[in-house]
């Protein structure tokens, strides 16, 4: 059997690049993301992708919140806080930059960044309501609502685990 062909059996995790100045050293230059935290970054998106795109009381809103309020509690377990930096094309969790080639990702970066964000954190004991409440703002078209939430200096009482 010939090796080259031969095709992965698992799905490689989303590969990433260290958030490394240009021309500084490269110590960790294979540095990926974890499982956990990738797969938080994607059922973000998801969540965000569906609320952006389904009404109000749609049966695919609720499964999509769910998904990702049971990752971020079981992030929550090994931290205080999950704190996701926002550039034009990628994301920066924990030191360590996703793949500006990877779609989800990307889109993710791409739909923040649009908001003005520059990090969306969020913190243990966040509720589902404050979740949704969230989702649902960032999930709004900054062109077509009342423009990007960077932009927005109110405070946000109804999101006291969460800070952009």
């Amino acid at each position: 059997m010939n090796s080259e062909s031969a095709a992965p059996l698992a799905p490689e995790p989303a590969s990433v690049t260290p958030a490394l100045a240009p021309g500084e050293p490269t110590p960790a230059r294979d540095q990926v993301l974890s499982r956990e935290l990738s797969q938080f970054l994607v059922d973000l998106s998801i969540a965000l992708h569906r609320y952006g795109m389904y009404p109000e009381g749609h049966p695919a809103l609720q499964p999509a919140l769910n998904s990702l309020a049971r990752r971020a509690e079981l992030l929550f377990q090994d931290r205080a806080h999950i704190a996701v930096g926002v550039a034009r094309d990628r994301l920066v969790i924990e030191g360590v930059a996703t793949d500006a080639r990877h779609p989800i990702l990307r889109g993710l970066a791409e739909r923040l960044h649009r908001h003005h964000l520059a990090v969306l954190e969020f913190g243990r004991g966040l509720t589902m309501e404050e979740l949704a409440l969230v989702i649902k703002a960032v999930a709004e078209d900054p062109d077509r609502g009342s423009g990007p939430l960077g932009a927005d200096t109110s405070p946000r009482d109804a999101w006291p685990h969460v800070r952009l």
